[in-house]
């Protein structure tokens, strides 16, 4: 039940949320849980990504990850404010760097953000 009502709010979160009706929004060439199987750097291991949001808008490819985690929990020693955010969101620039390899051959420029699914927050990297 627990768990049930924190989806629920995740999700009216999100669909309440500029920001999140603007990810979510309808274009051909988005992808919802993307899986895409790669060599790693070394050829000995293929990896399956599986990148949570994808389009391209306007000639960019945007690569957007989400992340459910609960602010309430997290200390800044301000607030929740833009840099902070910023900060929050840079721990998983690694992540997204890694699928942004397997759109490297497209010729788009590549826009990574975080998407902050508990305050309807998107975070550009």
């Amino acid at each position: 039940s627990q768990g049930a009502d924190a989806v629920l709010s995740l999700l009216k979160t999100t669909l309440q949320s500029p920001q999140g009706q603007w990810v979510l929004q309808s274009r051909e060439s988005a992808s919802n849980e993307l899986e895409i199987e790669s060599l790693e750097d070394d050829r000995s291991q293929v990896r399956k990504k599986i990148i949570d949001r994808t389009f391209v808008e306007d000639g960019v490819r945007w690569i957007i990850d989400y992340k459910t985690i609960s602010f309430k929990t997290v200390t800044f020693k301000n607030s929740l404010d833009e840099a902070n955010l910023k900060q929050a969101a840079e721990a998983y620039r690694h992540q997204l760097e890694g699928y942004a390899v397997l759109f490297a051959d497209e010729g788009l420029s590549i826009q990574l953000a975080v998407y902050f699914v508990s305050i309807g927050q998107l975070v550009t990297l």
